[in-house]
């Protein structure tokens, strides 16, 4: 799976350090990205707004409280 943005990159450089993910996880996602799309990699990638939980669709059609 590539990466999608420099945050992720770094929580996974992190967290194969403090042991969380298995060791080589991080140099598999970076390979599977490629270097083209790593020097253009946003800081942040935002969330789809088309893709809201339904509890908040509901509470922003006024249907819950």
């Amino acid at each position: 799976m590539p990466i999608k943005s420099l945050r992720q990159m770094r929580y996974l450089f992190a967290a194969e350090a403090r042991g969380e993910r298995p060791k080589g996880t991080a140099d598999k996602f970076v390979a599977e990205t490629g270097k083209k799309k790593l020097a253009r990699l946003p800081e942040v990638v935002k969330k789809d707004r088309r893709r809201l939980d339904p509890l908040v669709k509901a509470r922003r059609a006024g249907k819950t409280k």
